[in-house]
């Protein structure tokens, strides 16, 4: 996309991104924009209007910023009123009427009121296991209709969702700070929602290694030879700035060059040692997990009432789940580069089907697919649906989707929508697009989002703890906005 298409204002940015649209009829959710079906490894074209030697255009706020720009923050937005627009329309066009300013997230924060408080966990309909925490933050004034529940990856807490490593607000703030209602939770058996010792014993994973932090989530382009093709755009992990060689694991960093110091997501930077601190480690088997996530997010909104769900990575997995349990209380799902692939683990550049990876296509708990499935899988061996490989859809690319001309569907899943966000330089730039495959086949209306595609560069799979996480959380926030509402508005 060409840079030319941004056109960024003092208050407010607007981009072109992409045809939203939306069908007038009220009897099922709307249809997504089709998906391009370009190789991910081909090579992107390079812009029209504007020198290739030019660097990339930014999405969002700092577009708008000129050096000598130190002026104050300006004020909050204004009270959100919902478009009067008729459809269709472009994404980028709704994004400005439903987001009017986008506040510079050092701002002071948003009047709310924080309360705490705890839902039970069951693994069987009696056996109650432990509870789960959650956090409630409800702004003073709220402009959203539907509250927002975020869901963090393994190895996290809710805390991510909260504060960046370098102490910047993060994404739930700044959508608090926007007018939404969020609740942010400790998955059980993470952080402070303990489950019972006699089953937390059953399974101790292992710590995640500073050495794979770096390597997959906060260098992965500081590798001699980088573990997949977009590894090396990664440059957003906070604080980062540029040298006039880029350091690799292994190579001694100047620290001198960059003021304040050079933040290169690894080991002995105070972001990475911020982050790295904040990691848990999970605890009983990922199965179990899955199940106990399922039940205590059903607990929640059974308490909460109808809500919209955002989950990072395997938080995406426990959404899926949730919403499986609960399809009436869930008005649409977000998920940031969910687990995958369906039904096959990825090694770097090619994928290996395994029926012990995600053997219901997005999830490894049973989802509820209509035929029915006859019975859970005989063996650990036996993948739950029958699958093959097969080509995507105007592609040479293959991933493991249903066999046959009639695939099962997913129809507690196909009553909400669905977004899949994507960035530049995660591991999931690569296989991404399997899972959302999988998600059409199975009956789904799913919106692909590939952030680079939308002009926001230089993101790896921790998208919501880098530099540019306001800009990402504007895009989800609208996309919330746009896809939670029964009725439009129309032009008088």
């Amino acid at each position: 996309m060409s840079p030319d298409k941004f056109k960024p204002g003092p208050d407010v940015w607007t981009a072109d991104l992409m045809d939203y649209h939306l069908e007038a009829n009220s009897s099922g959710p709307p249809s997504p924009a089709p998906m391009s079906t370009q190789d991910q490894t081909e090579p992107k074209p390079a812009a029209t209007a504007q020198d290739d030697t030019e660097p990339k255009q930014p999405l969002g706020p700092e577009a708008a910023k000129t050096p000598d720009d130190n002026s104050k923050a300006p004020e909050a937005a204004a009270a959100f009123e919902y478009p009067n627009v008729t459809a269709p329309f472009s994404l980028g066009e709704l994004i400005t009427l439903a987001t009017p300013t986008m506040v510079p997230h050092h701002a002071p924060g948003a009047a709310h009121t924080r309360h705490t408080f705890f839902v039970d966990v069951y693994l069987a309909e009696h056996d109650k296991i432990g509870t789960m925490y959650v956090e409630s933050l409800e702004p003073t004034y709220k402009f959203h209709p539907v509250p927002i529940v975020f869901i963090h990856d393994d190895w996290h807490t809710g805390q991510v969702w909260i504060t960046k490593p370098d102490g910047a607000p993060g994404i739930a703030s700044y959508l608090l700070q926007q007018g939404f209602h969020v609740y942010i939770v400790d998955l059980p058996s993470y952080g402070r929602s303990p489950v019972f010792a006699t089953h937390q014993a059953l399974a101790r994973g292992n710590p995640l290694s500073a050495e794979m932090v770096e390597e997959r989530l906060t260098a992965p382009g500081r590798r001699v030879r980088p573990a997949w093709k977009t590894a090396h755009l990664h440059s957003q992990w906070p604080g980062v700035c540029a040298q006039p060689e880029t350091p690799i694991l292994g190579q001694p960093i100047d620290h001198e060059v960059c003021n304040p110091p050079l933040q290169t997501g690894l080991r002995d930077d105070a972001a990475f040692e911020a982050h790295y601190g904040s990691m848990a480690v999970p605890a009983l088997t990922k199965f179990k997990r899955q199940l106990l996530a399922q039940s205590a997010l059903a607990s929640l909104v059974d308490k909460i009432g109808r809500v919209a769900l955002i989950g990072h990575g395997s938080g995406a997995t426990m959404a899926w789940l949730a919403a499986d349990a609960r399809p009436s209380l869930i008005a649409a799902i977000v998920a940031l580069e969910p687990s995958g692939p369906p039904f096959a683990a990825y090694t770097p550049n090619r994928l290996r089907p395994s029926p012990l990876e995600r053997k219901y296509g997005l999830a490894d708990a049973p989802l509820t697919f209509d035929p029915p499935l006859a019975s859970s899988p005989a063996a650990a061996s036996d993948f739950a649906l029958d699958v093959e490989l097969r080509r995507a859809t105007g592609s040479r690319r293959v991933c493991m989707l249903q066999s046959g001309d009639a695939p099962r569907q997913l129809v507690h899943l196909a009553k909400m929508n669905h977004a899949v966000f994507t960035a530049e330089a995660s591991m999931h730039s690569q296989y991404d697009w399997t899972t959302v495959e999988f998600m059409k086949q199975a009956g789904l209306t799913v919106f692909h989002f590939a952030l680079g595609d939308l002009g926001v560069y230089g993101n790896g799979h921790l998208m919501m703890l880098e530099e540019n996480s306001d800009v990402i959380a504007q895009l989800v926030g609208t996309w919330v906005t746009l896809n939670v509402r029964q009725e439009w508005p129309r032009a008088a």
